[in-house]
């Protein structure tokens, strides 16, 4: 009986990840701007077969600069866009599922080298915690960094499979590079730190980020220049956000704790458990006024017309270029004109908060459209107001 009780644990705990999930995963799905955004490059980078070499720019800038990181995020998404036709819904689906799976492998080490206790409260912490339900809402770059973790500690004793999964990481996120710390202890610990080990260590580092590297070198180092700047920069506040650690330090943490608890007799792993009271940080939430089922509706609105010379704008989050409804309607075949194209328009679909009037926006995708007259406007719900606008 006692060799079925992985099995039974890992059941259990597939349950227990998946429900809070996939429950209502339609209207909990966060579909935004810059996941809308990543999309149509993938998409035109699938389409016109031509291969990129970075990827997702970071949210700060410097003198107009702004850093990027590797590729690789973006060729993982083409290969779940292709087989999952370019459904938002279903790529968030898709990687539920594959960090469910190194999630199993995590706990399954933790079974095996820690006992059964350790690995339930390791499930806990992982199933229940509101911070990592949230993000699994929605996909980003950083969230890679935890399967990548993951691999990395199951190869711990291996420097060059665990050097490899590090570069893909940093290639995924810059925040990789708080690896070198695990990366140095296990290789002490394991008396692998010699000339030979850190030099093909050095170069598998690279070849993981093998497409960042091709363009740094086109580019003169541009991105690492970059890098620089931003952190020497004295106009500029360089602000730490959680994900920096959660994403990149989760599964070492987790670990170091179990090893700490072990020394000194005590489970101190369970202060852990304080990740379950952790909830999204309001730097990385970005409130959505419209959920997904309302997105495709309104995408599915102006599809139904789909006027010659329009385009779209949305007032009431970030960015107002409104990329996340530009995507739903490429899939529509539906384009709107580009972003630099708002003063030519003929017709303006304007999504805005029900506490202010079309006249009144003063950003320059509504104020280069005026005059114009209200030729429509659908209460969509409690905060959002949908309108046509044309000249």
């Amino acid at each position: 009986m006692k060799k079925y009780l992985p099995i039974f644990f890992s059941i259990i705990f597939v349950f227990i990840y998946l429900f809070p999930r996939l429950k209502n995963i339609t209207e909990n799905i966060q579909f935004r701007y810059d996941q809308g955004f990543q999309l149509i490059e993938v998409k035109e980078m699938v389409d016109s077969r031509q291969p990129k070499f970075i990827g997702p720019s970071s949210s700060i800038s410097v003198n107009g600069r702004q850093f990027f990181t590797g590729a690789i995020y973006y060729y993982v998404l083409a290969i779940l866009g292709s087989f999952l036709s370019w459904s938002p819904l279903s790529i968030t689906i898709a990687l539920i599922i594959i960090e469910l799976f190194f999630y199993l492998v995590f706990v399954n080490f933790l079974y095996k080298h820690y006992g059964h206790f350790t690995a339930i409260i390791s499930s806990i912490l992982i199933s229940f915690s509101p911070y990592l339900i949230y993000h699994s809402f929605f996909f980003w770059n950083p969230h890679f960094l935890i399967p990548l973790s993951i691999i990395f500690l199951v190869f711990r004793k291996n420097p060059y499979i665990s050097a490899f999964a590090w570069g893909l990481a940093f290639s995924f996120h810059y925040s990789a590079i708080f690896w070198l710390l695990p990366y140095l202890y296990f290789r002490v610990k394991n008396k692998q730190l010699n000339l030979k080990t850190i030099i093909f260590s050095v170069v598998l580092f690279l070849i993981a980020n093998f497409p960042f590297l091709i363009f740094e070198l086109r580019h003169q180092f541009y991105n690492l220049k970059t890098i620089f700047l931003v952190l020497t920069s004295s106009s500029n506040s360089f602000q730490t956000t959680p994900h920096y650690f959660i994403f990149s330090l989760l599964i070492f943490t987790i670990y170091f704790f179990i090893k700490i608890s072990q020394k000194i007799n005590f489970p101190v792993y369970l202060l852990l458990l304080f990740f379950l009271f952790f909830k999204e940080s309001a730097v990385t939430k970005q409130a959505l006024e419209l959920s997904y089922p309302e997105q495709n509706e309104i995408a599915k609105q102006i599809a139904s017309t789909c006027p010659e010379s329009y385009n779209i704008a949305v007032t009431n989050q970030g960015d107002t270029r409104a990329y996340n409804l530009r995507y739903l309607l490429s899939q529509r075949h539906c384009l709107p004109m580009d972003v630099e194209s708002y003063p030519q328009a003929k017709t303006l679909f304007l999504v805005a908060s029900s506490n202010s009037s079309p006249e009144n926006e003063t950003v320059w995708e509504v104020s280069t459209f005026k005059p114009f007259k209200i030729a429509q406007q659908q209460i969509i719900n409690d905060n959002v107001i949908f309108y046509r606008l044309e000249k």
